[in-house]
C-alpha cells in the first residue's frame, strides 16, 4: 500500500507521464488488452480492435507454453510418497491426472495478474465481447457477428449477447451465408479440448477423492438489472453515510464486496468465538498496548465504513463494537435484512462478528475514503 501511495504521488509530478511507468511483470497478452482497453474507454475502436486481437495472438501463445510447463516429474504433497508396494498403472494414472489438472487450470492460472490470488473475471470472453462491440462500431458486422458467436461459445446463456446475435443476424439477413459465419475455429478447439478434459476429470473426481473445481467457475455475468441494484443500494449507503457524520467534502468508494458466513457443523452451545476478530479499518489494533498504528499494511485511507445486512433468517453473528482492548464489548447489533451499521473507520471503533451458529449471514461490506486517490475503481481500463 505504501508503494501505490508512492506511484500516485509520482503520477502528479510535474512532466511525469503515464506512460513512463512501465510495469515488468505484465504478460505480452495482458499487456495488449489493457491497451485495448484504454483505446476503447476513448472511443478509438479501430486501434481497440488491432490491440484485442493481438491480446488473442499472445493469449494462445501463453496458454500453449502454460501446458507445456505442466509437463515434468510428479510433484506429492508433504510425505506423500509412493510406497514400494504402490502398482505402476496407478502410479502413471496419478502422473497424468495431475498433468491433466495443471494443464487444465492454465485457464485460470492465464487470467491471474502477477502477485495477485485471483484470476480476473470472465477475462478470456470479455475479449470477444470488446470486439464484438468494437467491430460494430466500424460497421464490420460479419466480424461482429463471428465475435458474438465465439463468445456465446463459452457463455452460451448470457442474455445481453444473445440479443446482440439476433440483431447482428438481422442486420446482415440476406447478404451473407449465416451458416458461413461461424465461431473462430482457435476458440472452437480450445473448448472441444476444454470440454474433453472437464469430462475426464470430473469421472475421475469421484472414484479417487479429489474435488474437481471447474477454472471457468468464477466466470460468468450477472443480468444488468442486478448490478444496477447492487450499485443503486451501496450509493444509497453512501449518501447516508456523508449525511449523517455531516461530512463537507465528497466520500468516495474506497472497497466494496459482498461477504457471507456460514455456520460450521457440529456443537453450537455456548460458543463464544468469533468469525471475523475484532479489529480497526484503517489501523494495526494492537490491545496489549492499548494502541491503534495507523501505518501500513492497515488501510489507513480508509474513513468510514458501512455493513448493510442482507437477510436474517439466521442464528448468531452479532456484529460487535469494544474497547481498544478487544474484549470489553460496548454495543451489539443483531442484524436482519435492511439494517445498516455505519461507523468511522478509526481507533474509536474497534469491532467484530460473532459466531454464525446456524444458517447464512450475508451482508454487503462497504469502505469510504475522503481522499479521491484511493476511490474504487470504476473504468474498464482500470478493472483489469
Amino acid at each position: 500500500m505504501e508503494m501505490r501511495q508512492s506511484l500516485e504521488r509520482y503520477k502528479l509530478m510535474e512532466g511525469v507521464k503515464e506512460s513512463h511507468f512501465i510495469d515488468q511483470d505484465l504478460r505480452p497478452y495482458m499487456a495488449a488488452f489493457s491497451t485495448g482497453l484504454k483505446h476503447y474507454d476513448e472511443e478509438h475502436y479501430a486501434l481497440a480492435i488491432d490491440s484485442f486481437e493481438e491480446a488473442l495472438t499472445q493469449y494462445w501463445v501463453a496458454e500453449t507454453e502454460c501446458r507445456a510447463f505442466c509437463q515434468g516429474p510428479q510433484k506429492f504433497d508433504g510425505n506423500n510418497y509412493p510406497t514400494k508396494s504402490s502398482h505402476l498403472y496407478a502410479l502413471i494414472a496419478d502422473h497424468y491426472i495431475q498433468v491433466l489438472q495443471c494443464e487444465h487450470d492454465c485457464v485460470r492460472e492465464l487470467a491471474t495478474r502477477a502477485g495477485r490470488l485471483s484470476p480476473i473475471e470472465n477475462y478470456l470472453p470479455m475479449h470477444y465481447d470488446f470486439l464484438q462491440y468494437s467491430y460494430h462500431k466500424v460497421g464490420n458486422y460479419e466480424k461482429a457477428l463471428e465475435a458474438t458467436k465465439s463468445y456465446l461459445l463459452i457463455q452460451p446463456t448470457d442474455e445481453d449477447m444473445l440479443e446482440n446475435l439476433e440483431y447482428y443476424q438481422s442486420v446482415l439477413q440476406g447478404q451473407v451465408d449465416m451458416d458461413q459465419i461461424t465461431p473462430r475455429q482457435d476458440l472452437v478447439w480450445f473448448m472441444d479440448r476444454y470440454q474433453l478434459e472437464k469430462e475426464l476429470l470430473q469421472s475421475v473426481s469421484s472414484e479417487l477423492g479429489i474435488i474437481y473445481m471447474d477454472p471457468y467457475g468464477y466466470e460468468g455475468r450477472i443480468p444488468l438489472h442486478r448490478a444496477r441494484l447492487f450499485y443503486d443500494v451501496s450509493e444509497k449507503a453512501r449518501k447516508i453515510i456523508q449525511s449523517y457524520f455531516l461530512l463537507n467534502s465528497t466520500l468516495y468508494f474506497s472497497y466494496t464486496h459482498l461477504v457471507c458466513r456460514t455456520a460450521i457443523e457440529g456443537q453450537q452451545d455456548n460458543r463464544n468465538d468469533l468469525s471475523h476478530p475484532v479489529h480497526a479499518d484503517n489501523c494495526l489494533l494492537d490491545p496489549d498496548a492499548n494502541e491503534c498504528w495507523k501505518e501500513p499494511p492497515a488501510y489507513t485511507y480508509r474513513d468510514y465504513s458501512a455493513i448493510l445486512y442482507l437477510n436474517g433468517d439466521f442464528e448468531g453473528g452479532e456484529f460487535i463494537f469494544t474497547e481498544i482492548d478487544a474484549k470489553t464489548i460496548t454495543a451489539a447489533v443483531k442484524p436482519q435484512c435492511g439494517r445498516m451499521v455505519g461507523f468511522s473507520s478509526g481507533e474509536e471503533n474497534p469491532h467484530g462478528v460473532k459466531a454464525v451458529t446456524k444458517g447464512q449471514r450475508c451482508a454487503v461490506a462497504l469502505w469510504f475514503t475522503l481522499d479521491p486517490l484511493f476511490r474504487e475503481l470504476v473504468s474498464q481500463s482500470e478493472m483489469v
